[in-house]
């Protein structure tokens, strides 16, 4: 039978046993760090052959401890080829060096799903392990303006049950939530304040995609900052991720993607207090300031009215109901744009830079946040210094 076969079906019946086979053989690369690195979550992007790539997109593997990674493609060439990016929490702490590692595929559904979404389309909330991370505030209405003039999440306690953000009302009504905006927004002769959003100017979601899996759950939400005309001045697309790094915290991840709507260059300028991407704790803090205490690295220097300068990281701790809610706030650092820390005794905690959007280009800013309890040890040093430090991945030569 098979010798009657033409040519060109052997060739494929060759060419898909090819990729069942490696399929079903492991993914073998290295992963390499500069420094010591504690354990939790690593976001590497590793290139592959064609035949080593995933059939579908997100996929599920395991490394040889058993630990989940989560896989998406993220470029596919024309040859087949693509680039993956790997994500998974570390169970261990991993020294400087070398490290090698096998990537083992596994059936979509060979693990179940701890992260879900419920609820209307503008107040979705993330639940892990049946216990609330988030609720996105997404919703616009001209009728309802001051209440929907821009979208922000609401941020839980690990055991789903205080919500420990500010949403609508209390003093400064325009702190709510996890929140991104600059109140001086320059473009050609006018300058829009997308801070306070006040004279009509707003952020209104225009799209998003949610992505529930093993290991991390991404948002995505396109986000267009207009003018009181309703022109786009700013397009943002704003990527919150949560992993499942234990049910004591919650480990959030934000991606902001920022470029200019026009062909206009965009200046985003103004004050610590006024710009960038903060989170306002529950408004009952501001009834208690006395029990509230921020922590930051040392060497971090006190530039005047609660700004901090030489500050990679701030950690809040505040109660919130009967929860001692301790937060940390991380920012990345751009090349050329240093940041400064704004930290007020009455729960707002955030970082602001200066950036300039040229036409056809985009800035990208990264945060992390750990929202825990008083009863967690934490290390902010190390989960900052961990969340910056570059990791460099490649195949393992064969």
């Amino acid at each position: 039978m098979i010798l009657a076969m033409r040519r060109p079906a052997l060739v494929l019946l060759a060419l898909l046993a090819s990729r069942i086979a490696a399929q079903d053989a492991p993914l073998r690369f290295v992963l390499e760090l500069a420094a010591p690195r504690a354990a939790g979550p690593i976001d590497v992007v590793l290139p592959i052959t064609s035949a080593s790539a995933p059939a579908g997109s997100p996929a599920l593997a395991r490394l040889d401890d058993d630990t989940l990674v989560r896989a998406d493609v993220i470029a596919r060439a024309d040859s087949g080829d693509a680039t993956l990016r790997l994500r998974w929490v570390a169970r261990t702490a991993m020294d400087a060096g070398a490290h090698a590692l096998a990537l083992h595929w596994l059936p979509h559904d060979a693990a179940p799903c701890p992260f879900a979404w419920a609820g209307p389309a503008d107040a979705r909330t993330l639940t892990l392990h049946d216990r609330a991370v988030w609720t996105f505030a997404a919703r616009f209405d001209l009728e309802d303006f001051d209440a929907t003039y821009k979208p922000f999440h609401e941020l839980w306690s690990p055991d789903g049950a205080t919500l420990l953000t500010k949403g609508l009302g209390g003093t400064h009504p325009h702190h709510r939530g996890l929140f991104v905006g600059w109140n001086q927004t320059n473009s050609g002769d006018a300058t829009h304040d997308f801070w306070h959003c006040r004279e009509g100017r707003h952020q209104r979601r225009v799209d998003g995609a949610e992505s529930p899996f093993p290991v991390v759950a991404d948002e995505r939400s396109s986000i267009e900052w207009r003018d009181a005309d309703g022109r786009a001045v700013v397009r943002e697309t704003r990527t919150l991720s949560a992993w499942d790094a234990g049910d004591d915290r919650h480990v959030l991840d934000l991606v902001v993607e920022l470029s200019g709507a026009s062909d206009r260059p965009v200046a985003l300028r103004g004050d610590a207090q006024h710009a960038g991407c903060h989170i306002r704790l529950a408004h009952e803090v501001e009834e208690h300031q006395a029990a509230t205490r921020y922590e930051r690295p040392e060497g971090a220097k006190a530039a005047g009215d609660d700004v901090w300068r030489d500050c990679a990281w701030a950690l809040v701790r505040a109660q919130v109901g009967d929860v001692d809610a301790v937060l940390l706030h991380v920012t990345a650092p751009r090349a050329g744009a240093p940041f400064v820390y704004s930290t007020r005794a009455y729960g707002r905690v955030g970082s602001f830079q200066t950036l300039d959007l040229e036409p056809g280009a985009s800035v990208v800013l990264r945060y992390r946040f750990v929202v825990t309890t008083k009863t967690v040890t934490l290390d902010p040093a190390r989960i900052a210094a961990d969340f910056v430090a570059p990791l460099r991945v490649s195949p393992a030569a064969h």
